[in-house]
């Protein structure tokens, strides 16, 4: 009898536990259900970006976030590299993200340099910046170019430059380095030296005893329960200390100021020893818009798709990094400030702080192309 009675108290605790959870869980998912606590669930609620989308489904957000399979560090080169991939929205060949309609015959190379803004995992191949600017480029000097995109995610000015002197460049090749937003980010991880990919890899792999665990059951539970990815997530999404020291910012934005001039000038005459064509971007980002609509102001307010420290930390960094542009083209450094050409734009384009839909990416294109006048 006693077993009986422990196995009927034990089987109302576990019931009655269970439909509490459930209960908890599904008045969260009804209370929430506009707010979305990550970025696969923002993206698969198809947000006012993707609403003209032709290629936007279901099926394209999962590729979206499984391609291209993990990226893996590679020592030689001192940068992150994707793994080859094959799929229906996207495809990397040669470590390198697809771009569509290269010709079979032309004269030089255009090599993309550029985060994750340039792989650009936010649409498929045909809608990537490198894309519309093959096409661009195949209507105004038809068999003159072929576009390659050499975009990674979260690399910075100095990883592009790592990147470009071990690729193969000839004369009359062009070069375009694209960035700002993960040199800025360099502040957030207090080291101007460090990488945001081994900044973030290193907070994780550091992670031990009771904050690990926190970790992993978060991981694991996550993907069940937006209860657990809105209350329970274990990731710090505040301020690091160092932002609140004014002389440390100060000298940090310093530091970042004589960094990104160092490396687009050692990038500058990497190309001229080459006699290739050097461009520099400046990259335009949601706080470098003039006026925000109610949709990017929702957005700028989810911590979870835009924490709060890169906001800052954009803050930051974009006044020196605009400074910078000047001063480089005051040494005759082909360089240019894009931060604000998004600003006549009356769509939605931001699918969070950075990272854009295929409208954003073809007007890029369109004014990068006019970039070429001055090298032709």
């Amino acid at each position: 009898m006693k077993i009986k009675k422990y196995l009927i108290n034990t089987t109302v605790s576990f019931v009655s536990t269970f439909l509490f959870l459930a209960l908890i869980e599904l008045f969260t998912r009804w209370l929430y259900k506009d707010f979305y606590p990550s970025q696969y669930e923002f993206r698969m609620s198809c947000p006012e970006p993707y609403k003209e989308a032709p290629y936007f489904s279901e099926e394209f957000v999962k590729e979206s976030f499984k391609q291209p399979g993990g990226w893996f560090y590679d020592s030689l080169i001192g940068t992150i590299l994707p793994y080859n991939f094959h799929g229906k929205y996207f495809n990397v060949k040669d470590h390198k993200r697809v771009t569509t309609h290269q010709p079979d015959n032309f004269l030089k190379y255009v090599y993309v340099f550029g985060g994750s803004t340039i792989y650009c995992s936010e649409v498929p191949d045909e809608h990537t910046v490198c894309s519309y600017l093959q096409r661009k480029l195949n209507q105004r000097y038809p068999k003159r170019y072929k576009v390659i995109n050499m975009g990674a995610s979260s690399l910075n000015t100095r990883e592009q430059f790592q990147k470009l002197i071990h690729t193969r460049i000839d004369s009359g090749d062009v070069v375009i380095f694209y960035g700002g937003v993960n040199d800025a980010l360099l502040l957030w991880a207090g080291d101007i030296h460090q990488s945001v990919f081994n900044f973030q890899k290193g907070n994780l792999t550091s992670l031990k005893g009771v904050r690990k665990f926190n970790f992993d059951l978060f991981n694991y539970l996550s993907p069940y329960s937006k209860f657990v990815r809105i209350f329970l997530n274990p990731y710090h999404y505040g301020l690091p200390c160092h932002f609140q020291d004014s002389l440390k910012i100060k000298k940090l934005c310093k530091d970042l100021e004589t960094y990104y001039i160092q490396y687009i000038q050692k990038a500058h005459e990497f190309c001229q020893s080459h006699k290739a064509c050097f461009i520099n971007i400046l990259q335009p980002q949601l706080l470098t818009r003039k006026h925000h609509s109610e949709y990017e102001k929702k957005l700028l307010e989810n911590k979870f798709l835009i924490p709060p420290a890169w906001k800052a930390a954009l803050e930051f960094a974009y006044p020196r990094l605009k400074i910078s542009i000047i001063k480089l083209q005051k040494m005759e450094i082909f360089s240019v400030d894009f931060s604000s050409i998004f600003n006549g734009l009356e769509k939605e384009i931001y699918l969070d702080i950075c990272h854009v839909n295929e409208y954003a990416n073809s007007k890029l294109a369109d004014n990068m192309i006019k970039l070429f006048e001055y090298i032709n």
